[in-house]
Parts: structure tokens; sequence; C-alpha cells
């Protein structure tokens, strides 16, 4: 079993340096393009892969509920920043979802429950690790929220996809950096700065994430205007 864990932890350590590196590569390629196809699948693919890894390690190695939550948390946002692209140009209830998004929504948000109720009842839990499941299922609980609103209350937006899908796949990278710093990096400085370790990337890509959105909503609400202009 040892020989097997360590092999499983080196497959699920790659696979989350590769996305990662790919991740970045998405974003910088044009979007709609070739490679931010092929960058995104691989990124989504590779996480997908994380997932189910972190899940066997979780019982084969060491249990640490909060940790299959971040996980969970990543490929959550990965997975409904995937799905949204096939719901973009569906009739009119279009980001309503089919059975796969339900079923990953049900499920997500049972473990968010699960994850919460951890933290509020689990005997002799460390408090800190009380706080980080509490913290991540309320997180993830927001995500299962707004799919299911989306759900029962379809934007009209035509590019409400085009938010979403960025929104979803940077927060699921966030996810993915926030894993790797807590795990190599939080035990390596002074206890002190680890609060710092686990909201650095959330602090970072936040900013990023409204920026962008709102470059494109600028960008999108120009072109009607450069439209009518073209046609006087």
């Amino acid at each position: 079993m040892d020989l097997f864990n360590q092999i499983l932890i080196f497959l699920h350590v790659a696979g989350g340096a590769v996305a990662l590196v790919i991740a970045p590569l998405a974003m910088g390629a044009r979007k709609g393009g070739d490679w931010h196809r092929r960058w995104g699948t691989i990124y989504y693919r590779t996480m997908l892969w994380v997932l189910a890894s972190a899940i066997v390690l979780s019982f084969t190695r060491h249990f640490v509920v909060f940790l299959v939550g971040v996980t969970i948390l990543t490929v959550y946002s990965a997975f409904t920043g995937v799905r949204c692209l096939y719901q973009k140009n569906a009739p009119a209830g279009n980001p309503r979802g089919r059975w796969p998004d339900w079923l990953a929504t049900a499920a997500t948000g049972l473990f968010a429950l699960f994850l919460i109720g951890y933290g509020l009842l689990a005997p002799k839990i460390d408090v800190s690790i009380a706080i980080l499941c509490i913290v991540f299922g309320n997180l993830i609980l927001r995500l299962v929220g707004q799919d299911v609103w989306r759900f029962f209350r379809p934007s009209s937006d035509p590019k409400w996809w085009w938010y979403f899908h960025l929104d979803r796949m940077i927060g699921s990278y966030i996810g993915a950096l926030t894993a790797l710093l807590v795990n190599q990096v939080a035990p390596r400085v002074p206890a002190s700065f680890q609060f710092l370790v686990w909201i650095g990337p959330a602090l970072v890509f936040a900013p990023v994430i409204f920026l962008w959105k709102g470059y494109y909503r600028r960008k999108f609400s120009a072109r009607p205007s450069l439209a009518v202009a073209a046609a006087v």
C-alpha cells in the first residue's frame, strides 16, 4: 500500500502541476480559438484526474476532509465552467442545464453540507480544521446556490455564458493554486503567515476576474454602436 500511495501521490502532484502550467496558456490564448480550446480541455481533464486521485488518497493514506473539499470546489468550478459552453446556444431556457448538471450540483451540495456538518460536529477535531471545513463548505454552497438559481431563473443576457465561463475557470485555477500553496508552502512559513497563503491566490485573482469581466462587458456593449455607425 505504501508503494501504491507513493506512486499515486506523485501522479496526483504531477497532474496538479500540469494544470497550473496549462491554465495560464488557456487564459492567454485567443478566446474561442483552437489553442484556447485545446489548453482548456487538457486543464479540465487533468483536474478530473486530480479529483479522482485525491479521493482515493483520502482513504488509502490519510483522510483530510477539508483538502478534499478544496479539490471538489476546484473541480466543480471547472466542470460548470465547461458545461456552460454546451448550454449557450440551446433554446430559450439555455442556462437551465441537463441531468449531468443537476446531478453534479446535487452531489456537490450534499458534500458541502457534509463538510459544514463535519466542521461543526466532528469530535476531537482541531479548531483550525473545523473553521476551514465550515468556510470551504459555505464557499461550495455559494456556487451550488448560484447554479440552482440559474437553472430556475435563466439570465436574459445572451453573453451570460461568457462571463460565467471566465468566472468559474479562473475560480477553479484559484482553488488549484491554493491547494498547491497550502500543501507545499504553508508548512514552510511561520504560523502567523499561513493565513496569507490560504487567501493569497484569491486576493490576487479576484480583482483580475472583476476587471476582465468589466473589459468584456464594455467590449460587447460597444459592438452595437459600431454596427449602427457602420450602417449610417
